[in-house]
């Protein structure tokens, strides 16, 4: 995870940007998760779990399963 404000932080696969997580406005004590779209991806208790998520789902949908 890289900081990009106080409270954003962008998950990286290597070079390539996943997307963003930063605390839930909305749901006070949940993390949100952001695809590098800006997709509203999912939310979780804890900033490394949500950040897990994200790197899972991108990895998921970059993969070529042929």
């Amino acid at each position: 995870m890289q900081e990009a404000t106080a409270d954003t932080f962008i998950v990286r696969i290597g070079a390539v940007s996943a997307g963003t997580i930063a605390e839930d406005g909305e749901y006070p004590g949940l993390w949100g998760a952001w695809d590098q779209d800006g997709q509203f991806m999912g939310r979780h208790a804890s900033r490394e779990g949500v950040a897990a998520f994200l790197a899972s789902c991108f990895i998921v949908d970059e993969q070529d399963w042929s």
